[in-house]
């Protein structure tokens, strides 16, 4: 696991460093449309509009925001755990996407900044459904923060949208790789950042569009409970050997970086960064390091890459589907298992000062202990459903 020097738990301000000296110079950071320090970086104490706060990534936005002493109004669905947001002292502001825009600019107004991180992601709604959150309720968080005279904010968007990937894969690929038509996060995705870039430049906004890749941590209900769930199995698959880097990254790592897209020089307009690699986490070292912190045993079986990509093209052709990632092609999938993380994020270290202030061994131990506090009698992890509106009838 990686061992650079971390923060601790209240490390964010470790999570910030000096950005290059070609991001402190005057002009435009290239592929920006405007000046650096255009409108300008969220001030000490001001007030973030947050979407999405009580999921995975919102939550520890709302954390880090909170210990930086700016007031956080926090946006969320009717029935959504909104204890952990409560205890931070947020500001609670119920509702659901698509809102319109005057409900989004009375929510807006008096914020310096906006950080969207609310979508609907793998689910077995329609495309329309998800794509009037995703992609119309985004332009309509954009549009209204705007109209209030918000000129700063992130959006999360999701290396997913690069599509299939390329062996190297940095902020200048086009996002122009295949898609399958079920991938409906994906091109929501997509399609998010084309309208939030449409808007943000005429409306004098600084957006950093945020591209994270699987994100694991406290409050996950997607990716490590799977992991942990497996880890009551006699065997532990390993696939192609398990110690390649994957694309993953620490959740409170990725709030560090909606801090920095907040407080770091950027154009007017949008300007995109990956965040997919915080320090180097391999399959083994995820299985391994929740194993220990949970107590039970961590028996690899190493699969041969051959093998996996070979139970891929079987598992394509009878029609199977990842559990609880049925949107995630299978291909893709064991590509990702079997090679090294394609998505590099050397551009937000350089350009924001991103320095990851969580090292993978506390970040499991925070997940474990989550997880362990959770987790269900006869080794299921039990979890608070989560209401989804119903589609509306034609």
């Amino acid at each position: 696991m990686g061992s650079r020097d971390g923060g601790g738990p209240a490390g964010v301000r470790g999570a910030l460093r000096a950005p290059s000296p070609a991001s402190r110079r005057g002009g435009a950071i290239p592929g920006g449309s405007g000046p650096l320090n255009a409108p300008g970086p969220l001030l000490p104490g001001g007030r973030v509009f947050l979407t999405g706060g009580s999921g995975l990534v919102g939550s520890h936005v709302a954390e880090v925001l909170r210990r930086e002493g700016h007031p956080v109004r926090a946006f969320h669905r009717r029935g959504s755990d909104v204890g952990h947001l409560r205890e931070l002292g947020c500001e609670l502001l119920e509702g659901a996407l698509p809102a319109g825009e005057p409900a989004l600019a009375a929510a807006t107004r008096g914020c310096e900044a906006v950080v969207h991180a609310a979508a609907l992601i793998y689910t077995d709604l329609s495309w329309p459904r998800v794509r009037a959150v995703n992609v119309e309720g985004s332009a309509n968080v954009f549009r209204a923060a705007a109209a209030a005279g918000v000129r700063r904010a992130v959006f999360l968007s999701s290396v997913a949208a690069y599509g299939d990937p390329a062996p190297s894969v940095d902020e200048r690929t086009p996002l122009d790789g295949r898609l399958h038509p079920w991938e409906r996060y994906a091109r929501s995705k997509r399609e998010g950042e084309r309208v939030i870039s449409e808007i943000a430049g005429p409306a004098g906004m600084a957006v950093a569009v945020l591209r994270p890749s699987a994100i694991y941590g406290e409050r996950d209900r997607l990716f490590t409970p799977k992991i942990a769930s497996a880890l009551r199995f006699p065997i532990h698959p390993m696939l192609g050997g398990g110690r390649t880097p994957m694309s993953a990254v620490y959740a409170g790592n990725v709030a560090a970086a909606v801090l920095a897209g907040l407080r770091g020089p950027l154009p007017v307009g949008t300007r995109a960064y990956n965040v997919a690699d915080d320090y180097g986490l391999s399959q083994r070292e995820l299985y391994s390091g929740l194993a220990r912190e949970l107590g039970v045993p961590f028996r690899p079986v190493s699969l041969p890459r051959v093998l996996v990509q070979m139970g891929a093209s079987l598992g394509v052709a009878l029609g199977m589907r990842i559990p609880g990632a049925e949107e995630l092609p299978l291909r893709r999938a064991a590509h990702l298992a079997i090679h090294s993380n394609p998505y590099l994020s050397e551009r937000i270290r350089e350009e924001l000062g991103w320095s990851p202030a969580v090292p993978s061994e506390e970040a499991l131990r925070r997940t474990a202990a989550w997880i362990a506090r959770i987790w269900g009698a006869g080794g299921n992890v039990r979890f608070k459903p989560v209401s989804i509106p119903p589609e509306p009838t034609p």
